[in-house]
């Protein structure tokens, strides 16, 4: 059996998943805001796939989209992920 290497033009989410991977997401933030170490490492591990995919923007847009964070969490959000791409 052949495998195929997943590229980021390979990856074509839909929308109904895109939505699914967002909720998860959300869910670590909110774990890493309340100081878990374990979801703060979830997180960063999730936001690195979600990059080398090439769907990161995707989630957080729908997160952004949804109006469901606050300030306090898209700062983190941002601050977060600006850490892991330096």
């Amino acid at each position: 059996m052949e495998t195929e290497e997943i590229t980021p033009i390979a990856v074509m989410a839909t929308h109904h998943e895109i939505t699914r991977l967002s909720a998860y997401t959300e869910e670590l933030l909110q774990g890493a805001l309340a100081s878990d170490d374990h979801a703060r490492h979830k997180l960063s591990a999730v936001l690195r796939v979600f990059s080398e995919l090439g769907i990161i923007w995707r989630i957080l847009s729908e997160i952004d989209a949804r109006g469901v964070m606050t300030k306090t969490q898209r700062q983190y959000l941002q601050d977060f992920f600006a850490g892991l791409t330096y």
